[in-house]
């Protein structure tokens, strides 16, 4: 694959960046102080000792507006607490920072015996995948095996006092909940554990078998008084292949479709057609959405995931503005990070380039129309799937810390990964005297004030 980089285009604004220092106050018996923030892509960096109960640190790349947390020790099992033991929010700087308890002490020179032990639980009926997370995973969420309907085991390198939870899927909204539906605190180890209920019951890829019947859902244009109820209308078919036809149609006035499994447990939209025909959209929530020009059918099939969709669409005469992010950073599934066409590269490719990952992240390729999320990819092309982690969470791509390129190949709809040397940007930075830095999860160089990315664009 042909990649060629050009950096440093037109000067334009200028942005500047101070060093930040942190001084902490932290009680009494602590041995160590670590932050952890968005300076340092939420790592754990260790602080300078002053005194007994007073650590600093200066960060050069840091701003007064990034968030962070203290930790007494390398690990988010060691993080600050308030005076009765409640969670804290992420802090913003303040001058003079006051640590006021800890989830527990670090001490660095005592070594935590760890040794295999069995975890057991007992989950309710319907479950059809378990996970557990915790200090032994670093709060990724591992998978365990399946014993019977309604029990799951597994074994772990881990100390007795070990915090974690279980999930029905690999992801935190599928956490376990108490029987009134309060949150569930941190376990330590028992013999035998109990799950109440879940908060969402997991159904691994969305997955069922084609024998059952599916249902197709929508607003109130076609649906009048069941709008969006997960079984308005059952779908007819047979051999895998199911159908509905919605008959006379209004014209004018807009239409939003999804196919579901009789619930909200699996559904399919705009990302899930074959085809996308001219004057059918998406949105956010991957509702598909049209209008017809004229009075008649609309014909909707779904089969082997898929739906294809056919009627007398009216093309909207708005212009589409097209952009591709990565989304999922810092789990930010909002706004995502903007990658830039590659002109070099033989078919249309975006590309982001020495993006950092962190710990939990987990992402995918989004194209945008006009800002809106249309499409979703979590594709991986052959030859680099040996850097995603088995634990992927619902399709999307987890990959281990680290710095990576992303490349994204429209026709394809699949993305190629690399591991980040940086070797490109690291050349500019010496060639111009300048400083490479880490800002909010990317890779910049700042120079004279003015801070570039990858491909040479001024930071805004």
């Amino acid at each position: 694959m042909k990649k060629i980089f050009t950096f440093f285009a037109a000067l334009a604004c200028v942005m500047s960046m101070n060093a930040v220092t942190y001084n902490v106050t932290v009680p009494a018996g602590t041995k160590a102080c670590y932050i952890a923030g968005e300076m340092n892509s939420w790592g754990h960096t260790e602080m300078t000792k002053v005194d007994d109960t007073h650590f600093t640190l200066e960060v050069a790349t840091a701003t007064e507006a990034m968030k962070y947390k203290y930790c007494s020790g390398p690990d988010w099992k060691y993080v600050e607490k308030t005076a009765n033991g409640a969670d804290i929010d992420n802090r913003t700087y303040s001058a003079n920072d006051v640590v006021e308890k800890w989830a527990a002490v670090y001490n660095p020179d005592v070594v935590v015996e760890t040794k295999d032990i069995v975890y057991s639980v007992t989950v309710p009926e319907g479950t059809l995948a378990c996970y557990i997370a915790g200090d032994m995973t670093s709060w990724g969420h591992k998978e365990m095996t399946r014993v019977d309907a309604t029990h799951y085991t597994i074994t772990l390198k881990a100390a007795t006092d070990d915090a974690y939870k279980y999930c029905s899927g690999p992801d935190w909204k599928y956490v376990e909940l108490n029987a009134d539906d309060s949150d569930v605190q941190n376990r330590t180890y028992s013999e035998n554990d109990v799950v109440a209920k879940w908060k969402e019951v997991y159904n691994e890829g969305g997955t069922i078998n084609p024998q059952d019947v599916y249902y197709v859902t929508g607003n109130a244009t076609l649906f009048k008084d069941n709008a969006w109820k997960s079984d308005a209308i059952a779908m007819t078919g047979a051999d895998g292949v199911y159908t509905h036809t919605f008959t006379a149609v209004e014209a004018g006035v807009e239409c939003q479709l999804k196919v579901t499994d009789g619930t909200w447990d699996a559904s399919w939209g705009f990302s899930d057609l074959t085809t996308v025909p001219a004057g059918v959209t998406g949105n956010n929530d991957n509702n598909i959405i049209f209008t017809l020009a004229e009075a008649g059918d609309v014909v909707v099939t779904f089969s082997a995931e898929k739906i294809t969709i056919t009627g007398n669409f009216e093309a909207s005469d708005t212009p589409v503005e097209v952009s591709y992010v990565l989304m999922g950073v810092k789990g930010d599934w909002a706004n995502g990070i903007a990658m830039i066409k590659n002109e070099s590269a033989e078919s249309e490719e975006y590309m982001l380039i020495g993006q950092t990952i962190a710990e939990g992240d987990s992402v995918k390729v989004v194209r945008l129309e006009n800002g809106t999320a249309k499409h979703w990819c979590g594709n991986v092309k052959d030859g680099c799937k040996e850097l995603v982690l088995e634990n992927t969470v619902n399709d999307n791509i987890v990959l281990a810390p680290g710095s990576y390129d992303f490349y994204y190949d429209v026709a394809a709809d699949a993305i190629w990964i690399a591991v980040s040397t940086h070797s490109a940007i690291d050349n500019v930075a010496v060639e111009n005297r300048a400083v490479k830095i880490i800002r909010n999860g990317q890779m910049f160089i700042l120079r004279d004030g003015m801070m570039y990315n990858i491909v040479g664009q001024i930071a805004e």
